[in-house]
């Protein structure tokens, strides 16, 4: 792409990341309410930038700019993470929990932004540019690395372990929590605040 197309591509991925940062949160919060639970909004928002990045390297006849605006958008989708997170730890220690999901985050970033790097790198440059195919081979790798942890992500089963996580959290943590038995969220906060007020 000449460089005004390379502009207008990343300005349209900024804006779409900005906005879906901000319509991410608030639909999920939203079907939250409704009984929707988040894990399955993040899971879907990955399933849709594997589509487009999987159109990318398949060299599908689809606009470039709706491609990488789909993957732009899909990057914000760390926001439901911390989210999802924050249900199955006690509040007093989803912070931590959160400070740690974030240092992951960024820690993710760097390792996977690397690992690109050293695939595109295998490829010698031609003119100042390496070749289409080593930014496939990164992309190809990206995917099944995806696929791998959204296959792990989908098959964990997460209501079970959700209040034996929040349980042995707090107790490691020398904090009172409420029973590890599989209650609604509602009833578990409202059991905790009982407890602390009883004590």
């Amino acid at each position: 792409l000449d460089r005004t197309t390379v502009v207008e591509h990343l300005t349209a991925m900024a804006a779409a990341l900005a906005a879906s940062a901000l319509l991410l949160g608030t639909v999920a919060d939203r079907l939250r309410r409704a009984g929707v639970r988040t894990e399955p909004i993040l899971a879907g928002t990955l399933a849709l930038s594997m589509a487009a990045q999987l159109a990318l390297l398949l060299g599908l006849p689809v606009s470039s700019h709706l491609v990488w605006v789909i993957i732009a958008a899909a990057g914000a989708a760390t926001v439901l993470s911390f989210a999802i997170l924050a249900q199955y730890f006690p509040k007093e220690a989803s912070g931590r929990a959160n400070a740690a999901l974030g240092v992951l985050h960024v820690g993710a970033a760097f390792i996977l932004q690397s690992l690109a790097g050293l695939i595109i790198a295998q490829w010698p440059q031609t003119d100042g540019h390496y070749p289409a195919d080593a930014h496939q081979a990164a992309i190809g790798v990206g995917l099944v690395l995806q696929l791998a942890t959204l296959t792990w992500f989908l098959a964990c089963k997460r209501r079970q372990q959700k209040t034996l996580m929040a349980h042995a959290v707090a107790r490691l943590l020398g904090l009172n929590p409420s029973p590890p038995v599989a209650l609604p969220a509602a009833y578990r906060a409202a059991l905790t605040a009982w407890t602390h007020h009883v004590k």
